[in-house]
């Protein structure tokens, strides 16, 4: 558990087979954060490198000077490494700051309300993904208020955790800083 500027955020990668193709981050501007998760696609060649590569687009646009707030800035984030993955592989992404979102393929956007959950990115595209050819992420707007978790994350979380375990581990009271 880190705190920046008394805002908590978890990255937890964990894989499952010899090479692991989930990548997470998350970045500070402004006080204010920004998290990133992209599952490189399983099954073709670069998975792994086409996910590094995402978060290295969406570091680099943090540390740029560049409206984060701006719609759509995220969706152009996706889309540009989307072009610069062609050559490297697929993946799917998730990237959501300064109350903006985009996302793509089977990686989701939650955000966990005290009484209840709202998908982000119901309704995304899950193909083409990220690198292979007319990708097109879908926006989102994400409101948060006191309480509220977000939580970005592969498959590998929603294909294998219930919803109600999901939401009852995101609701429980967090971990103090010491």
């Amino acid at each position: 558990m880190n705190c920046t500027d008394e805002i908590e955020h978890a990255v937890a990668v964990v894989g499952s087979g010899p090479v692991g193709q989930d990548r997470a981050a998350v970045f500070v501007h402004e006080g204010k954060l920004v998290g990133v998760v992209a599952d490189g696609a399983g099954g073709t060649f670069g998975g792994a490198q086409a996910a590094d590569l995402v978060i290295e687009r969406v570091r680099q646009t943090v540390a740029g000077d560049i409206n984060l707030s701006a719609p759509g800035v995220w969706r152009q984030v996706l889309l540009e490494a989307s072009l610069a993955a062609e050559s490297v592989g697929q993946t799917t992404a998730v990237v959501c700051g300064a109350g903006h979102g985009a996302s793509i393929g089977d990686s989701e956007a939650w955000l966990i309300k005290p009484d209840r959950v709202v998908d982000l990115s119901v309704g995304q595209p899950r193909k083409p993904l990220l690198g292979g050819g007319f990708a097109e992420p879908a926006t989102f707007g994400a409101a948060l208020e006191y309480g509220d978790v977000l939580l970005l994350a592969t498959d590998g979380l929603f294909k294998y955790v219930t919803a109600a375990r999901i939401c009852e581990l995101a609701r429980q009271p967090r971990l103090s800083p010491d």
